[in-house]
């Protein structure tokens, strides 16, 4: 999806909305996830250039789900 696609993951809505709109006046592709497990498939499939990422998420917190990404945990 371009090389300035910017992936959110954050699970306050205002908090992404803010995000979404500041990026889109921007120019910048970008996508957006609730948590972070879904956080961690959307990096996976599209390969983001940039992960803004909450920290405090209920399920998969935001560390869980860096290291995922990093590659250094699997899924339980």
């Amino acid at each position: 999806m371009g090389d300035r696609l910017i992936l959110i993951v954050d699970d306050d809505p205002l908090g992404r909305e803010l995000l979404e709109a500041v990026l889109d006046a921007n120019s910048f592709q970008r996508l957006s996830a609730t948590n972070g497990r879904e956080g961690f498939e959307m990096a996976r499939a599209h390969r983001p250039t940039v992960v803004l990422m909450d920290i405090n998420m209920p399920e998969v917190d935001g560390y869980e789900a860096l290291a995922r990404m990093r590659g250094r945990v699997t899924f339980r």
